[in-house]
């Protein structure tokens, strides 16, 4: 077991690593952890961070630690953590051998020329956009027919895996190895497709981490910017494969973004809040307020850290963007369906 800390100040939160995985930690939660020597009672070290470290925590949450950390494998004598858990209910994929050899094939998509073009390409498109605002606002109002809405779900796997696999190249080229790519399920019915780059953890440079994280929206950006080119060049806005592939991937950076969802959102607020796993802080702090306590969570109730207001501020304020492209989209399927179009 390994651990060191997210940046340099004292009480800046850790990052341990452990039988190939990684964890985000508080400095509250490593002073408890550091603590459990295996000698003293969990009353003991209640006391003892009480004198030692002035920390404020019951019997009672140190004990819900504890079988938390021997959930995680943690605990001496106790089973390792599975390496390649995803936190999926189920899923199948190219093993690590697999993924990291068509990972390497797309390395040329990462470099800094072909992220500088794909820059100059969102630009382009992004102005495109604003001197054909009212077309494509039209186009997105008017609704789409059928064969738009079967694209949109035919294209969203190919444009799915090559976000993925993105990720995992930005990684190999940081020096990490991925793992596995698949598709697994979350929920009883909600398909996704993942990698997974938990290795990312292990890079000590911030622009590193971002760099992995951000690879895949990238791609989808690009993707869009191409469509959106097309249907600017040619007029093919509402209609055609260049206007399916601007509304799949659009979907995809406007869902990814959004920290609720737990994706390269939640990994980018992570970042910008120098808080690893920020998002389960922000749960863990809710839970509190409601007056229920979640298992593992050991800071006092009393003291919320600024990290995890600015996240919480952050993820709120974009909701309503999220919440009004769904809503566009819900638009235009309602306009189809009244317009008879739905099935010609």
């Amino acid at each position: 077991m390994s651990i060191r800390r997210a940046t340099d100040a004292q009480d800046a939160p850790c990052i341990v690593e452990y039988g190939g995985r990684f964890f985000g930690m508080s400095s509250d939660e490593l002073y408890v952890l550091r603590a459990l020597d295996g000698t003293r009672t969990p009353e003991e070290v209640r006391r003892h961070l009480a004198s030692r470290q002035g920390l404020l925590v019951s019997t009672r949450e140190i004990e819900r630690f504890v079988a938390r950390l021997g959930e995680l494998g943690l605990l001496e004598g106790g089973e390792a953590p599975a390496k390649r858990d995803t936190g999926l209910r189920w899923s199948v994929g190219l093993s690590e051998a697999q993924t990291y050899r068509l990972c390497t094939s797309a390395l040329w998509l990462v470099r800094p020329a072909t992220t500088w073009a794909m820059a100059v390409l969102v630009v382009a498109a992004v102005a495109a956009v604003c001197t054909q605002r009212s077309t494509v606002w039209n186009a997105l109002a008017t609704g789409f027919g059928f064969e738009v809405l079967v694209g949109i779900v035919i294209l969203g796997i190919p444009t799915a895996a090559l976000h993925e696999i993105l990720h995992g190249a930005a990684l190999i080229v940081q020096g990490e190895r991925p793992g596995r790519l698949g598709i697994g399920l979350v929920g009883p019915v909600t398909p996704v497709m993942f990698i997974d780059v938990g290795r990312a953890w292990a890079l000590d440079q911030v622009w590193k981490r971002v760099w992995v994280w951000g690879a895949g929206l990238m791609c989808d950006l690009t993707l869009a910017a191409i469509g959106v080119l097309w249907c600017a060049a040619w007029g093919t806005w509402g209609h055609g494969l260049a206007w399916m592939i601007v509304l799949t991937t659009v979907w995809r950076v406007v869902t990814n973004v959004n920290p609720l969802w737990g994706g390269d959102g939640a990994d980018l607020l992570s970042e910008a809040c120098k808080t690893p796993a920020v998002m389960g802080k922000v749960a863990a702090w809710l839970r509190t307020l409601s007056g229920r306590w979640l298992v593992g969570r050991i800071a006092s109730p009393t003291v919320t850290p600024r990290a995890v207001r600015v996240a919480f501020l952050a993820t709120m304020l974009y909701q309503p963007i999220h919440f009004g492209w769904v809503s566009l989209l819900v638009w235009g399927v309602t306009n189809t369906i009244r317009s008879g179009r739905f099935l010609s």
